[in-house]
């Protein structure tokens, strides 16, 4: 069973190697644009610890990656090759204080 305020279930290993990773990948698009998000997750088959990801800023955009408040799901905005943008693409930024 997992703690649904932390990151690493209850009982899970901080010694855990997270060597054996499942990771879950989801296209969404929105509204009246063929911009379209790769949604990441991942989680340790051998702990069951959720992967927090770093270095990106909270929210989604046309021209960024960008995560969940959480941190446990990373979204990468995509076109074809080839391809314009089209339509009116949402986006939102969530600012830590």
């Amino acid at each position: 069973m997992s703690d649904e305020k932390s990151q690493r279930p209850v009982g899970a290993s901080s010694q855990c190697p997270h060597s054996d990773l499942h990771f879950t990948l989801n296209n969404s698009g929105f509204g009246d644009t063929n911009l379209h998000y790769l949604e990441i997750t991942a989680r340790c088959k051998i702990c069951g610890a959720d992967i927090v990801w770093r270095g990106v800023s909270m929210g989604m955009g046309p021209d960024r990656p960008g995560i969940s408040p959480d941190g446990k799901e990373l979204r990468l905005p995509f076109l074809a090759e080839g391809e314009e943008l089209t339509g009116r693409p949402i986006g939102f930024s969530i600012r830590r204080a």
